[in-house]
């Protein structure tokens, strides 16, 4: 098996430099790279020490390059908002089904008649509480729904 061969540092400034003027929308590309680019050692641009010089966006395509990182941002930061919503309108249902199974299995036991005296009351009680958490449940559940709707239109109109 041939062994990998790293890519020179002068061919991945070439390939960011692509990247960069397709985000940034400009038609061509120039000749060279642009002053303060960075080049591989030995490169005439990466002056004496080898290093680049500074990564700088050629003038042109900087408020495009800016414009693109912005909008691009935008969009990932809607993503991760409604992405968290769902997974948090997720969690509420598993929640609402655990209740209602609890619910559902307290009520199943008051019908039981070897209940304790005391115990038919503490039972009432359990029931009680938990229709009052999932009545907060699903108060929670609908505004993150609503919530969901708003999220996912902004991040259509992002997405345009």
């Amino acid at each position: 098996m041939p062994a990998r061969r790293c890519v020179q540092p002068a061919v991945r400034c070439a390939l960011l430099c692509l990247a960069l003027y397709a985000l940034a929308g400009c038609a061509t590309r120039p000749a060279a790279p642009p002053a303060g680019f960075a080049a591989g050692s030995g490169h005439p641009a990466a002056g004496p020490s080898g290093r680049a010089q500074g990564a700088t966006c050629p003038q042109p395509c900087t408020a495009a390059l800016q414009a693109g990182h912005e909008r691009g941002r935008a969009v990932y930061q809607a993503r991760a908002l409604l992405n968290r919503t769902h997974s948090e309108i997720y969690k509420l249902q598993r929640d609402r089904a655990d209740l209602e199974q609890d619910k559902h299995d307290r009520q199943a036991a008051l019908v039981r008649n070897d209940l304790p005296p005391g115990a038919r009351v503490e039972l009432l009680y359990e029931v009680h509480r938990i229709d009052t958490q999932l009545g907060i449940l699903g108060e929670r559940l609908e505004t993150l729904e609503q919530q969901l709707g708003f999220r996912q239109a902004q991040l259509d109109r992002l997405e345009k």
